[in-house]
């Protein structure tokens, strides 16, 4: 499937999409694509990721864990609110 789209970009980003475009040995639309598709990859890339660790998550609350780590004070910054 392909779809044409209009889109309108300011003068400076269209003049440093050529410049980088042109370095790469594409038209600024071949660069719009990847660039575009790049980014969509990333992003899916990324929730999957977290959607993957929330999914083994075990629902223990941090206290319960922490009652298990001993009398050692937290490092400067760690403290938890009371």
């Amino acid at each position: 499937m392909s779809a044409n789209a209009m889109i309108a970009l300011p003068e400076p980003l269209v003049e440093r999409v050529a410049k980088r475009a042109n370095s790469a040995g594409l038209s600024a639309e071949q660069w719009i694509e990847f660039a575009v598709s790049e980014r969509v990859r990333l992003e899916e890339e990324t929730a999957d990721f977290f959607a993957a660790r929330a999914s083994l998550a075990s629902g223990r609350s941090i206290r319960e864990i922490l009652k298990n780590v001993g009398d050692h004070p937290p490092d400067a910054g760690d403290e938890l609110e009371r």
